[in-house]
């Protein structure tokens, strides 16, 4: 007999109902791969910007595009991958893919304005730091929403370490050290949420022959 995925991820999700259980988020890969690539690239930031590094100014440009590459290539993989996991159906999941999508598309967008800003309308260089703060700021408020969707208390704590990093960013602006703070404050709201999220995902269902 032919394992049937979709049957077999509604008996999960049943199973966990009866038990009045809440489904296992299954962001943990998405939150530990984004906070640790977008960390790193924070990291190169402030030793590009501070000239520990000796490299040219556009070097940032570069290390943004390699690093976006690195997450591209991350994204299509666990999409081949995640589609097996037990509980996608679940409104938690599904909450959790939405509002951390909203997310990312608002810092997205802010980034690309600043961009068109600095280049053709003479906008300040400082712009570019206050991206940071508004990432920090879209992270805090989807781990907020997934918390309270999810029942996951301890996920208040992340948002908060998001929403702290935020705040401290105005007062770091235009100094290398913002992406230092930024760094720190991913690395909390972001890769060590993953982990545990990551640790606590079962196990994948057999793949329909």
């Amino acid at each position: 007999m032919v394992p049937d995925p979709t049957r077999d991820d509604i008996s999960f999700l049943k199973r966990v109902s009866e038990e009045g259980r809440y489904a296992p988020l299954l962001g943990g890969r998405y939150l530990t791969m984004w906070g640790s690539v977008i960390a790193v690239a924070y990291v190169f930031q402030y030793l590009i910007m501070s000239g520990k590094t000796g490299w040219p100014p556009y070097s940032l440009w570069v290390m943004w595009l390699v690093t976006g590459l690195v997450a591209a290539g991350f994204m299509i993989f666990f999409s081949r991958t995640i589609c097996h996991k037990p509980g996608l159906a679940a409104i938690s999941n599904r909450v959790e893919k939405w509002v951390w999508m909203g997310a990312g598309m608002a810092i997205f967008s802010f980034a690309v304005g600043t961009i068109a800003a600095t280049a053709f309308a003479g906008a300040p260089a400082i712009l570019f730091d206050m991206i940071v703060a508004v990432a920090l700021g879209g992270y805090g408020t989807a781990l907020f929403v997934v918390h309270k969707i999810s029942g996951q208390a301890w996920m208040r704590w992340p948002a908060i370490a998001a929403f702290a990093g935020a705040a401290a960013i105005p007062f770091v602006a235009g100094a290398p050290e913002t992406y230092l703070v930024g760094a720190l404050a991913i690395a909390l709201s972001a890769v060590v949420p993953g982990i545990v999220l990551l640790r606590a995902e079962p196990a994948s269902l057999p793949e329909a022959a």
